[in-house]
């Protein structure tokens, strides 16, 4: 004689237990909820400074993993929580493992998520402000060129072009002079004096003064050319 409800029962077990395992791996597989989410990361944060501060630096950097982790799952990739995090990341790897190129990379990637986000002032140091401003700069960010050592070369000067020689002089009273520049001393001077066509005269005195004096030579020779200049000026 058979007995096939025991088998049947067996299935029926194995039925309703796979059913039972279902919501709980569906709730596994779920997101986290964000707001739970970022009180949990906010304590990951807190840990692991306190971690880092008794400079167990390897605990620190797996809890602020574990932190990076749960925000992406939530979905909290540009939360300001995410971005402190990974401040937070930056301080542990340069302060505790001395890698300042990763950790710049770390301090970049929050500066992304908060563009105005600063360094935690209970972690602040010297070395850790340098890396910060660095990060900071952004990719764009040109070193200054330093100086040449060639020094230029010098601006061209100018030349001076040459005096122009002395023009005739012209007087007002129809003669034209040319002024005379230099002279050898002992030696005779010529000076050439042009009249006007229409200027009438009976002579031409010359009157001159020695360097130095205050009048010209000759009272007589000065009352002439006074004379001189009066009849030769129009009326």
């Amino acid at each position: 004689m058979r007995h096939p409800a025991p088998a049947l029962s067996r299935v029926t077990l194995a039925f309703c237990a796979l059913l039972l395992l279902l919501p709980a791996r569906a709730n596994a597989d779920a997101a986290p909820d964000p707001d739970e989410a970022v009180d949990q990361i906010t304590q990951l944060n807190r840990d692991a400074i306190t971690a880092y501060q008794a400079k167990k630096f390897d605990e620190a950097r797996k809890l602020l993993k574990q932190a990076l982790d749960l925000a992406t799952a939530a979905g909290l990739d540009k939360h300001a929580i995410k971005a402190r995090t990974h401040i937070h990341f930056g301080v542990v790897i340069i302060g505790g493992f001395n890698q300042r190129d990763l950790g710049i990379k770390q301090f970049k990637k929050a500066i992304e998520i908060q563009p105005d986000i600063s360094l935690t002032k209970s972690l602040v140091t010297p070395e850790l402000s340098e890396a910060f401003a660095e990060a900071k700069k952004g990719p764009d960010a040109t070193p200054s060129t330093p100086p040449s050592s060639t020094p230029p070369p010098p601006e061209p000067v100018a030349k001076t072009p040459p005096p122009k020689p002395p023009e005739p002089e012209k007087l007002g009273t129809g003669l034209t002079h040319e002024p005379l520049a230099e002279g050898k001393q002992g030696s005779a001077i010529s000076i050439t004096v042009e009249v006007a066509d229409a200027l009438e005269f009976e002579k031409l005195i010359l009157a001159y003064r020695p360097e130095g004096a205050s009048d010209f030579l000759g009272r007589e020779m000065k009352e002439e050319r006074e004379t001189l200049e009066s009849r030769a000026s129009p009326q």
